[in-house]
């Protein structure tokens, strides 16, 4: 079918983790070295706080998620990065203490939900927070039609950019959306001719405007993105 497997967004179902295999805060922590998957955690505080790089790419994720059109899914413990490890029980596991890629069979310690650890990656939550928010005030997150997206060139390969037009009698704005997968390279970007707010970067996301006036060639940092709304 021509425009892709769905005939309209709120077909699109969009998730980074489920119940089944690793949780993204998992899959990243061993897909960064932290951590391997026949190692035994002996202690959860260092294992569960994230490292500057994880914190870069749950953010990075979690702001592709909440861009996507379609219905969002979140998994439980999804916004602090929570990590599943097989808890010690009166039931012998050879495996306690690793690292669990599907929990459906473990007892309620494996699956229980950690709340101290969301005190520990609160940054990571605060970004959820933010990305929820302007999910849900703007529609152009969830319903855009095809022909109001137009994607932006990119000097960067893992760079991604596109921009969401609105009809300004809907009284909402317009949006850019940025984003850089590359770890070690800025991507660049130009944007839209018109004035520019940036609302969410990658130490914070949400509707208030972080800084104004922005035109022009737009760097994006080593895994992080941007976005912009049409100025008032």
């Amino acid at each position: 079918q021509d425009g892709g497997l769905f005939q309209k967004p709120s077909h699109s179902i969009n998730y980074l983790e489920s119940h089944d295999d690793h949780t993204l805060g998992d899959f990243i922590r061993i897909g960064t070295g932290a951590v391997d998957e026949d190692d035994r955690i002996l202690d959860m505080i260092p294992h569960v706080k994230l490292s500057e790089e994880q914190l870069k790419l749950n953010k990075l994720a979690a702001l592709f998620l909440f861009t996507s059109q379609g219905a969002v899914m979140l998994h439980q413990g999804q916004e602090f990065s929570r990590s599943k490890v097989i808890a010690e029980t009166n039931v012998p596991d050879p495996n306690q203490g690793k690292i669990d890629h599907n929990s459906y069979e473990k007892d309620n310690e494996t699956n229980y939900i950690n709340y101290y650890h969301k005190e520990l990656n609160s940054d990571l939550y605060e970004y959820y927070k933010g990305l929820i928010a302007l999910r849900k005030t703007y529609f152009a997150f969830r319903h855009s039609a095809q022909e109001d997206i137009s994607f932006i060139d990119c000097d960067n390969e893992f760079g991604l950019g596109y921009h969401i037009r609105v009809d300004q009698e809907s009284g909402q704005p317009s949006f850019i959306v940025l984003m850089n997968g590359h770890p070690k390279q800025e991507a660049v970007f130009t944007l839209p001719e018109e004035s520019w707010d940036l609302i969410t970067n990658e130490q914070q996301a949400g509707k208030e405007v972080i800084e104004s006036g922005f035109s022009g060639r737009i760097s994006v940092t080593p895994t992080s993105g941007m976005i912009f709304r049409s100025a008032p």
